[in-house]
């Protein structure tokens, strides 16, 4: 039977304080012990004189189990210390301006002069000695990403394997501040592949506040971060291109009073705080999570659509007093949440699989840190189970019949010519992953639109694509079988929507029709049903 690696995928946003004593004896303690460790920070930057020493933490780690006897060469690499220095610099401060495609060399000099560059990265260096300090020799680093205060590290456990089978490694930022330049907010991403299997890290930190406005912002920042792979011919988002994502960090979405049925009126922030406080005093999460607005946008197609979460059993991860005398249900006499903010669950971490992979990645559990006491903000820390190997059916040689294909999708009027722009609808199948596409049709259908809500029929004449090769692949490697349909505009070929079906959901006789959103980018742009008949194929050996 196969043993699943553990992934360990934390968030933490730090506030501008250094961690303190309970993020290493309750957070990093249980990352120690999974074979891949994701930690995501933001609001990343503190003086480095006020944290934790360096003897402290190995003092931790050897109490702790960890015995940790990486802290003098960790410590004393002076090359890989110059190294971090300048991959910071250039990966935050360019970074922060270049992944919008805008340079500002004006800005980037002016920063680069002052005495804040040096500390920001003094920083950046600290923090990822400290980690690494602490989980010891035994992991390394995978890869490491940063956009001014959002840091993104990856480790790997040497001794079970998983670090020497890692590879192609990529990092990358994108900026999603002022101006959609400013690195002040954004995403940090780390990608690899372990076995044939692709894994993406996006570390995030959303637009902040309350309102229908800074909810818009945060929705538009999750779709362009995860849509940031669609300015090239031909890709998909992110969650189309990777097996398994992890989108988590800082994404500030908010408790609605409204939802609770707080009395509102003029003093709407008092009496949705005074409520909000008196269910978490009871600890009536369920009630609290019906008022996220992350799962009301989730659930209409508004942000991270088809991401899955676990349940929120806990407090809020926002806005608390900086206290020192917190219990550990994180609850002093008096109340520990900041008046100035209504407590939410802005600290978050969300997982997508392909369809065919779903059941491969488990989420074991998920919770927050109510320990920690130096930030306003607490931890969140969650384990996964993730299964590499082929997954277990008794599969045949199947052909799929496609009879046809419906989408919906409203169109696009050009605000200069009034015109409706013409799409272009492709259906493809893929037998590996979503990067080995073959074509269905021989030419893709222009589909000119002329209405506010177009629906697009395609009819298939009992079109069949033959499977026996990818059935094997899929019983052998662990390949999968996908049609994929996209809808991009004519003009300019930029993709304006998909949808993906599982051929192998699907293992039965009679005609099945599927229904699939229409997505980019996390968001639902519209819908579409594929007909399909799975049938075995005659005298063909099993």
């Amino acid at each position: 039977m196969e043993t699943p690696l553990n992934v360990f995928v934390g968030t933490w946003n730090l506030g501008n304080a250094a961690p303190d004593e309970e993020y290493f004896r309750d957070v990093l303690s249980v990352a120690s012990e999974a074979d891949i460790v994701c930690l995501g920070f933001q609001e990343a930057h503190y003086p480095v004189k006020e944290a934790l020493s360096f003897e402290t933490i190995t003092k931790l780690s050897s109490d702790l189990g960890r015995g940790s006897s990486a802290s003098r060469k960790v410590r004393n690499a002076k090359w890989f210390r110059n190294l971090m220095k300048v991959t910071a610099m250039v990966g935050g401060v360019v970074g922060s301006v270049a992944s919008s495609g805008i340079l500002v060399p004006v800005a980037i000099g002016a920063y680069m002069a002052t005495d804040a560059a040096g500390k920001e990265n003094e920083c950046r260096v600290h923090l990822y000695q400290t980690m690494q300090l602490f989980l010891g020799e035994d992991f390394g680093l995978v890869g490491q990403s940063n956009l001014l205060q959002i840091r993104l590290f990856v480790f790997a456990r040497k001794s079970s394997g998983i670090f020497g089978i890692i590879k192609d490694v990529e990092t990358n930022t994108l900026a999603t501040g002022i101006l959609n330049m400013i690195g002040n907010k954004g995403a940090a991403i780390v990608s690899f592949k372990v076995n044939d299997r692709s894994l993406c890290f996006c570390c995030c930190h959303l637009a902040a506040h309350e309102g229908q406005d800074f909810l818009d912002a945060r929705n538009r920042s999750a779709k362009a971060i995860l849509s940031s792979t669609t300015d090239k011919e031909d890709m998909l988002d992110i969650p189309a291109m990777y097996d398994h994502v992890f989108f988590l960090g800082d994404l500030n979405y908010r408790l609605d009073p409204y939802l609770l049925n707080a009395s509102v009126g003029s003093h709407r922030g008092l009496s949705g705080f005074d409520l909000v406080c008196s269910y978490i005093e009871k600890r009536e999460w369920g009630k609290l999570s019906a008022a996220d607005t992350l799962a009301i946008e989730r659930e209409n197609g508004r942000a991270l659509c088809g991401f899955e979460e676990g349940t929120l059993q806990w407090p809020p991860t926002f806005k608390y007093n900086r206290v020192k005398d917190a219990d550990e249900d994180g609850f002093t006499d008096s109340n520990p949440f900041n008046t100035k903010r209504l407590p939410s669950y802005t600290d978050r971490v969300l997982y997508h699989s392909l369809p065919c992979l779903k059941n491969r990645l488990i989420l074991k559990y998920y919770r927050s840190c109510q320990s920690t006491k130096s930030s306003d903000h607490k931890p969140v820390l969650s384990l996964f189970a993730l299964k590499l190997g082929t997954p277990k059916a008794h599969l045949r040689c199947l052909t799929v019949r496609l009879s046809s294909l419906s989408v919906t999708f409203p169109c696009n009027q050009d605000a200069e010519t009034g015109l409706y722009n013409p799409y272009v609808v492709s259906v493809e199948y893929c037998k590996g992953d979503l990067g080995s596409f073959q074509k269905v049709l021989p030419e893709p259908d222009i589909i000119e639109l002329s209405k506010d809500d177009a629906t697009v029929t395609i009819s298939f004449c009992e079109l069949n694509i033959g499977f026996a090769d990818a059935v094997k692949k899929y019983k052998r490697s662990g390949y999968t079988g996908h049609i994929l349909m996209q809808v991009r505009r004519k003009s300019n070929c930029g993709l304006f929507g998909y949808a993906v079906l599982s051929i192998f959901d699907h293992l039965v006789e009679d005609d099945v029709v599927a229904n699939c959103p229409l997505r980019l980018g996390g968001t639902r742009v519209g819908s579409s049903t594929i007909t399909l008949h799975l049938f075995e194929e005659e005298n063909h050996p099993r």
